[in-house]
């Protein structure tokens, strides 16, 4: 198997480095976002030679006609139900690479118009994971602390979610599992003095657990901004994968309001759709900071990048349903 990186200026150009290096048999093996040098590094791999020329195409593409590569993006594009004008947007830049992998296609066109932005290692403010109820803040909250004790970084956890029965108890089971400080902060006030106190211990990360919260509800959103007003903290808003995409945009606009820049997409082995991340970040305000795939806190948070992204949208499983009753069967393609 040949092994070889490209680095380029955009994830645009490393893909056609790739396709005219190995050819369009060329696998994907990682992508990393722009590191000090401002260059964006792709891995690819080639089981087998490539062929020294491609043969000419038998008839140059039309100017009306849609190929066949075309059309099954635009088909994969309609299955995550995206708005128009981000289904456009993204035909529209993948139609720049002259490319049939729709991966390498959709990889290119996310680097231009998503944001990406992973956690950095020691985050200069605390973490507030902010979200509706249900969405996954406190399993996100723990595979963060894991991950950080993993690599060696000391963790302290502050849960201000006094409201939903047994989530002080839940925290402080992870905590102790985790052998990492947990605190509970009532009031901002609370909140603040532990805040500060974690600060003082010198942890590398401060993690902060929030009552889920309707973001359509102003009692909600005043009791999250008295707690953000009282503190030093970055929100990271949790939302979880499959919901309306639409919706979806809007929420991002509502959390920015908030102070939110990034968000992590929970629960990704429940849907089958995943229209609502491009949403979040096209034309909204919140880059991407990671995905989550499952409950365990043992299966870590995921960095997300252009090449990861197109793999998610490109492989979601088809799946056919059928719904029985007494007189018909209908078949719904989910």
């Amino acid at each position: 198997m040949r092994l070889k990186t490209f680095s380029a200026n955009s994830m645009q150009d490393a893909m056609a480095q790739v396709r005219k290096s190995l050819g369009p048999d060329a696998i994907i093996i990682s992508s990393r976002e722009r590191d000090e040098s401002g260059l964006v590094h792709v891995t690819a791999a080639l089981d087998r030679e490539p062929v020294a020329e491609r043969a000419p195409p038998t008839a140059a593409r039309g100017p009306h006609l849609v190929s066949p590569p075309d059309d099954a993006l635009r088909l994969l594009l309609a299955h995550h139900r995206l708005p128009e004008d981000v289904h456009n947007a993204i035909l529209k830049s993948a139609a720049v690479i002259d490319d049939d992998d729709p991966v390498m296609a959709l990889a290119a066109a996310f680097d231009g118009l998503l944001h990406f932005l992973p956690f950095e290692d020691r985050p200069i403010r605390p973490l507030m994971l902010i979200g509706a109820p249900g969405a996954g803040k406190t399993v996100t909250l723990a595979k963060l602390a894991a991950d950080a004790i993993l690599a060696g970084r000391s963790v302290a956890i502050i849960t201000a979610d006094t409201l939903r029965a047994g989530a002080i108890d839940q925290i402080r089971t992870y905590a102790k599992i985790l052998e990492i400080p947990a605190v509970t902060a009532a009031t901002p006030q609370a909140l603040a003095d532990a805040v500060r106190e974690a600060e003082a211990a010198d942890h590398d990360l401060i993690l902060i657990d929030t009552p889920g919260i309707n973001a359509y509800d102003r009692d909600d959103l005043a009791t999250l901004q008295s707690m953000l007003d009282a503190i030093d903290a970055e929100p990271v808003l949790v939302a979880a994968a499959g919901m309306d995409a639409v919706e979806a945009h809007e929420f991002s606009m509502l959390y920015a309001d908030l102070g939110c820049r990034r968000f992590i997409a929970t629960k990704l082995d429940t849907a089958r759709r995943f229209g609502s991340l491009l949403a979040f970040s096209h034309g909204g305000p919140l880059a991407i900071a990671g995905a989550t795939a499952s409950p365990f806190i043992g299966d870590r948070l995921s960095s997300l990048n252009p090449v990861s992204m197109a793999r998610l949208i490109a492989a979601t499983p088809k799946k056919t349903v059928t719904y029985r009753s007494s007189s018909s069967k209908t078949r719904v393609q989910s």
